[in-house]
């Protein structure tokens, strides 16, 4: 079944590099049990994706955990996620450790000052809640830019 999957995506495969994932994949016997972990994933993965839009989202956790169901849903939906030319890549950095890029760094920081500044400025009145926003802010930039940072190689299509 997974090579007339594979036949069919035969024109996604020529554009750019694909690798079948499928030996990682442990699908749940039951149909119900596979929609449902589809559903899931694809909920996990819009979460994911707002959490490149918005800075306390967060993109990787809720990617690992869409994998995680679409691997007991489906080989399809599982394969496309890892292949993604956008969103596989976040998963592959976090499996080898390969960190964050600095480009991705800079720009979390740069969304959490100005989130939590219009915050700070804008919305909170009470000293308290401003001083506990900034050591917020800070202890989260802080833990983004201590994550090791990837280098883009050429290889990396830098």
């Amino acid at each position: 079944m997974t090579q007339d999957v594979l036949k069919k995506d035969d024109h996604y495969m020529n554009e750019r590099k694909f690798m079948d994932h499928s030996n990682e994949v442990l699908l749940k016997r039951n149909k119900i049990s596979r929609f449902f972990f589809i559903i899931l994933g694809t909920i996990f993965v819009g979460w994911g994706v707002a959490g490149i839009f918005l800075p306390l989202v967060p993109t990787t956790p809720f990617l690992l955990l869409a994998a995680a169901c679409y691997a007991r849903g489906s080989v399809r939906f599982y394969n496309w996620l890892l292949n993604n030319k956008y969103l596989g890549s976040y998963i592959k950095d976090w499996r080898t450790g390969r960190g964050i890029p600095l480009h991705a760094k800079i720009i979390t920081c740069l969304l959490i000052a100005v989130a939590f500044g219009y915050s700070i400025i804008f919305v909170v009145h009470s000293p308290i809640f401003e001083v506990a926003l900034i050591l917020l802010a800070i202890g989260m930039s802080l833990y983004i830019v201590t994550r090791p940072t990837r280098r883009i190689s050429n290889k990396d299509g830098g």
